[in-house]
């Protein structure tokens, strides 16, 4: 087999997104997850914020597909790594949520979804 190029492998993904809600403003954070010294190359430099909104009707339909749209991106150029990152966004009142993060290292290559969070009372 061919050796495989430097910065093919996807970053690893975020594991810990959590949210906080206060009078309908959301925040997100994470951690950027730890890479190893051999995978530093692929180590995510940015992270994609996606949010599901969904009216109530469409939130309980168990067939409808969730779609996800790009709402925010979060570098990490100039920031201490081991500090958690976090996102703004405004929750509008008769929407369901959906929230996940995904990174992207400096060679375009993504990482698989974080976990998901429902942030909805």
């Amino acid at each position: 087999m061919p050796p495989i190029q430097p910065g093919t492998y996807p970053p690893q993904a975020v594991k810990d997104l959590a949210f906080e809600v206060q009078d309908g403003s959301l925040t997100l954070f994470w951690s950027a997850p730890a890479e190893k010294e051999k995978d530093k190359e692929n180590a995510a430099v940015s992270f994609k914020v996606l949010r599901a909104r969904q009216t109530a009707s469409e939130a309980d339909c168990q067939t409808c597909s969730v779609r996800f749209q790009a709402v925010g991106d979060v570098r990490l150029a100039g920031r201490d790594p081991s500090e958690r990152l976090q996102f703004q966004d405004r929750l509008d009142p008769g929407y369901k949520y959906r929230y996940k993060v995904i990174g992207t290292s400096a060679a375009g290559v993504v990482s698989k979804d974080s976990n998901i969070v429902h942030p909805n009372p």
